[in-house]
């Protein structure tokens, strides 16, 4: 009777084996503040992304629409969150957040550093 859709970063995510949790905004704090200030820094991120990229003045020569940029913004948020990653670690200062959840060292070929 209902068609479920499975979106692309769900399947991303079981494909590397990590468990999504979905809630509405606002109701998965469970009395902390971390998850909201988490997700407040990344939309800042965001924030600033959209405005470097748009406000550049050498936009044009990038070859791509306000549309186009718009639409990356899937890329964006990977970007954001990748960017928080790379923070330390608060329990081990000497490694980051994406060294203590992956088991390994992030390799910044891989992690895209801009949006673009």
């Amino acid at each position: 009777m209902f068609k479920i859709v499975t979106p692309e970063v769900d399947k991303y995510l079981l494909q590397q084996s990590v468990k999504a949790e979905i809630s509405e905004p606002y109701t998965h704090n469970n009395g902390s503040t971390h998850i909201e200030r988490v997700n407040r820094t990344i939309q800042e991120l965001m924030r600033f992304a959209m405005l470097y990229i748009l406000n550049n003045p050498n936009f044009p020569s990038f070859g791509f629409t306000k549309k186009q940029i718009m639409k990356c913004w899937g890329n964006i948020v990977l970007w954001s969150i990748n960017l928080v990653n790379l923070k330390p670690f608060v329990h081990a200062p000497t490694k980051t957040k994406y060294e203590v959840y992956h088991n390994e060292r992030p390799d910044l070929r891989k992690i895209r550093l801009l949006p673009i």
